[in-house]
């Protein structure tokens, strides 16, 4: 039940930031916007933040198919809930509203709204809320209690996810993702920890990261 209460929240969440971004693709579009220096290197902004509205949609179309695939294999996982199971849950779920709406509509100091989000972050994260979900609602809704505007709060998040992909130090980030595809692929790391291994093979305790063969690195 939580995973699905989960799944739907980064459902909306992803879905919302989609259309948001998508207005201003077309915006960036319509007015040709550009970054760069003239006479030295500019680009069209508009691919980017078309990119990033595919991603956040194809993100919501993921959440919305993992939601609806729990769903239907909640009947099945409920054997062995107790009614005192649900109970607790229930109680779960009330005390943590109870403590978002003290929250939210307390007086509190920036520092201790400071706090409360990092709160917040840790019971969420522990509670197995997806990472980006938690960063998403947990920045959002500090971001709006400490300047008491909600518009300030959701562009502060449509920056975060067009304001770094437009930048060149963004560049490395698909080049180590294709190195990890060529490591896995070539097999390069799983040799190079068995080198490592071999190396430390004198020390004790040896390269504890790396399952090997007792057979070929025992100490003798």
């Amino acid at each position: 039940m939580l995973d699905v209460l989960f799944l739907s929240v980064g459902m909306v969440i992803f879905a919302v930031l989609a259309n948001s971004i998508f207005k201003e693709f077309l915006q960036a579009w319509k007015s040709a916007d550009f970054f760069g220096t003239p006479g030295i290197f500019t680009a069209p902004t508009w691919p980017f933040k078309l990119m990033t509205a595919i991603g956040a949609g194809a993100m919501t179309v993921e959440f919305a198919l993992n939601a609806y695939e729990t769903l239907r294999k909640l009947p099945s996982q409920r054997v062995g809930v107790t009614s005192r199971d649900l109970t607790w849950l229930a109680l779960g779920l009330a005390a943590f509203f109870a403590l978002t709406a003290v929250v939210v509509w307390g007086d509190w100091s920036r520092i201790a709204l400071g706090v409360w989000a990092v709160v917040f972050l840790l019971v969420l994260l522990m509670a197995g809320m997806h990472v980006p979900v938690v960063l998403c609602v947990v920045g959002v809704v500090a971001i709006w209690l400490l300047r008491d505007n909600p518009n300030v709060a959701w562009n502060s998040l449509k920056s975060s996810a067009t304001g770094t992909i437009d930048k060149f130090e963004f560049g490395v980030i698909p080049l180590f993702v294709l190195m990890g595809l060529f490591t896995d692929i070539s097999d390069i790391g799983r040799d190079a920890y068995r080198v490592a291994a071999w190396w430390t093979r004198k020390i004790l305790g040896g390269w504890g990261l790396q399952p090997l063969s007792p057979t070929r690195f025992s100490r003798r």
